[in-house]
């Protein structure tokens, strides 16, 4: 587990890409993107389970910021949480999000956008 004053409990990606398959991340601590974060970059993910992560802002599980761009694919998003934003997923400033046959269960934001 990463510093919870840090992006990006476990991963901190900034404008490089990111490839995970059958990755199990727990218990991440961060202030945004509490398991992973990425700005400006790309992420895949391939049957990962992201759980029991928390965010004193946004991004309980991934935050992507700066035009990044993610593929989740047979993706477990289970009980992740978020201060302010995005219990599960923040996306902003022009990111984009494609989601096949995953799951987000179980995930709170304070604020707004409880999943997304």
């Amino acid at each position: 587990v990463a510093a919870a004053d840090a992006h990006g409990g476990t991963i901190a990606s900034l404008g490089s890409a990111v490839e995970l398959i059958d990755t199990r991340i727990e218990r991440s601590l961060a202030v945004d993107g509490a398991a992973i974060f990425c700005l400006g970059g790309s992420l895949s993910l391939l049957r990962s389970t992201i759980r029991d992560s928390a965010a004193s802002r946004e991004g309980g599980a991934i935050a992507l910021v700066s035009a990044s761009n993610a593929t989740l694919r047979g993706v477990s998003l289970d009980n992740n949480t978020a201060f302010l934003g995005g219990g599960a997923l923040y996306l902003a400033d022009a990111s984009r999000l494609m989601l096949v046959d995953s799951f987000v269960t179980r995930c709170e934001a304070g604020t707004v956008g409880g999943a997304l």
